[in-house]
């Protein structure tokens, strides 16, 4: 969060240098940021467009009139590499990371002492083979030698993406309804879900006492989910036998695919009000293929702004220090 909150103060001190010199806080109005925020001029040739007619009507930096300084100010906003960040946006933030916390935290459950990530960090041990998701169903093994610092940062933001991936199953909360359908209604916490959590934090070197226990408890999980699902089909019933509530899990248990999702095209233009906070319906369905590190540090990036674009910037403001860890990991080699 730190993180962030620092990315917003060089953005807009960037933004704000004119003339080897920097524009007092008092040049940017309250209309200005509102405009500006969340836009990527530098990479949306809509956008750019967009910030150009504002500029050219007055309504960005009304209070600079020099000819000069306005053009200075719009090659600023015009060349800034990513989109350009508010204290709005940081809130927006906050609500899309809540439920993810949220589950980590609870992973961690007596073992939080501190910060998430601190706690994360005394719990792991690096796996003899260190390897990425790729895919739900693919792991890419990774010969290229990292310190376990290095480790430790791939799998703590991978941890994240996982949560992010399925917070909808680890919480209560829901993503945001779209506009022309109905609210969605909440189908967590899950206990299937929680014990994929534990064994993919197990898998990647945490050893988290609560993730064991949910490992020890087995088929327990799908039971329970068999069996609530039985008392709300059947309320009228008091009872179900084993006979019963294993079918329901034969049944809902879908088999696993081999097919990697990870060549998902994402192409789409994502418009500014859906770039930030919590995620839309439709585009959680897509973060279901785009939230691996792979798919978000090196897949081709489309022309324009794209739900890619935007996590990709969500998580290299939110783990500035996984920059370097990232940079050897995929300028190494897989091993599939």
């Amino acid at each position: 969060m730190v993180n962030y909150l620092k990315y917003i103060a060089r953005s807009w001190k960037a933004i704000l240098r004119c003339d080897g010199r920097n524009l007092p806080p008092s040049a940017v109005d309250s209309q200005t940021v509102q405009r500006l925020e969340n836009l990527a001029p530098g990479h949306s040739k809509i956008d750019k467009e967009l910030v150009c007619d504002l500029m050219k009507r007055g309504i960005l930096f009304p209070s600079q009139s020099d000819k000069v300084i306005r053009r200075a100010l719009l090659n600023n906003i015009c060349t800034f590499t990513g989109l350009i960040p508010s204290l709005r946006t940081f809130f927006g933030m906050l609500k899309y990371v809540e439920p993810t916390c949220e589950a980590l935290r609870a992973l961690l459950d007596t073992r939080l002492k501190s910060t998430i990530r601190s706690s994360f960090t005394g719990l792991f041990w690096p796996p003899l083979q260190c390897s990425v998701q790729a895919a739900e169903h693919e792991d890419i093994g990774v010969e290229t030698v990292l310190s376990n610092q290095d480790r430790f940062m791939i799998a703590y933001a991978e941890l994240w993406a996982f949560c992010s991936r399925h917070f909808d199953g680890l919480t209560a909360s829901t993503p945001l309804k779209e506009v022309t359908a109905s609210k969605p209604t909440a189908k967590g916490p899950n206990p299937v879900v929680w014990r994929l959590l534990a064994r993919f934090a197990t898998s990647k070197g945490f050893k988290i006492p609560n993730a064991q226990t949910l490992l020890e408890d087995g088929e327990e999980c799908y039971r329970k989910l068999a069996l609530e699902y039985l008392r709300k089909a059947h309320p009228t019933r008091s009872s179900f036998d084993s006979e019963q509530i294993q079918r329901v899990i034969l049944d809902g248990v879908a088999p696993s695919s081999n097919s990697s999702d990870s060549c998902f095209l994402d192409t789409e233009y994502l418009s500014p009000e859906r770039r930030i906070g919590r995620p839309f319906e439709e585009d959680f369905v897509k973060e279901k293929s785009i939230l691996f590190l792979p798919r978000l540090f090196t897949a081709a990036l489309s022309s324009e702004i794209t739900l890619t674009y935007v996590r990709r910037e969500l998580f290299s403001c939110l783990f500035r220090d996984l920059q370097v860890s990232i940079a050897l990991l995929f300028h190494g080699n897989y091993t599939n």
